[in-house]
């Protein structure tokens, strides 16, 4: 039969701009995110129904961190010091990042009522994450000046079963398999030079898990009971990585996705 269509569009833009520690510090941090996902659900039914729909997602982020010190090239002259440089603007440190994230997918659900008391549910998610980061620092006081990118991709399906039985009046033992997925990442930082960083630390693996249930739930006439068990991860969560020495930041965590 006919179908419904729905769209769910969000925009959220949000900048900050020039953020002052004191006079001689500015931090700014940016970011922009786009998410659009569209699905196509059936009509309720006793026999078949279904969703299907598409999912995008894209964020970009830039992070910047500058260090001040006006004058200080031509007082240390005039001392005969040690000397300071500093670039054009009075920049005695200069710090620029950028990281851009892009999640697209594909996904479906099907439910065939066997019998009115039986069920059984099937559904996936085809999905392509990709992310990069870029950063470039320069330290004119110490001559040092570092670039570095880099990037994670990952491509894969999920999916989920689930099958439930009324064997009374609003009482019901069901099972689950599902799946879930929290993306991997990437640090950038200089693999050489006086900041180098060890390269087992430009990227971080995904986190992945399968999960088993089997249980019974109802709701009685004065209060509701439910009662569910049992669930075992895939694989053991990634390794956190230790800090690294150079004052390049590192890629924000990300969220579930299931």
């Amino acid at each position: 039969g006919a179908g419904n269509t729905g769209a769910d569009e969000h925009l959220d833009t949000r900048r900050h701009e020039g953020q002052h520690d004191d006079e001689d510090r500015e931090r700014r941090d940016g970011d922009e995110t786009f998410v659009q996902e569209i699905r196509l659900v059936s009509e309720a039914s006793d026999v078949i129904e279904y969703t299907v729909g598409g999912y995008y997602s894209k964020k970009k982020q830039i992070d910047t961190w500058h260090i001040y010190m006006p004058g200080a090239s031509a007082q240390s002259q005039a001392s005969g010091g040690f000397a300071v440089i500093t670039d054009a603007l009075g920049r005695a440190v200069i710090l620029d990042g950028s990281s851009r994230f892009t999640d697209k997918a594909l996904f479906g659900e099907l439910t065939w009522h066997i019998l009115p008391q039986w069920q059984v549910t099937a559904g996936g998610r085809l999905f392509k994450q990709t992310f990069k980061r870029n950063v470039q620092n320069d330290i004119p006081p110490f001559a040092l000046f570092e670039t570095a990118s880099a990037e994670f991709s990952a491509s894969d399906h999920l999916l989920k079963f689930n099958t439930s039985f009324e064997f009374a009046d609003r009482h019901n033992v069901y099972a689950t398999f599902s799946q879930g997925f929290r993306r991997g990442g990437a640090n950038a930082f200089a693999l050489s030079g006086f900041l180098a960083e060890p390269g087992s630390l430009l990227t971080y693996r995904a986190d992945t898990v399968d999960n088993y249930e089997l249980g019974v739930k109802g709701r009685a006439d004065t209060a509701p009971a439910r009662f569910a068990a049992c669930g075992r991860p895939a694989s053991a969560p990634r390794e956190a990585p230790s800090r690294p020495r150079s004052t390049t930041s590192t890629a924000p965590a990300a969220p579930d996705r299931t």
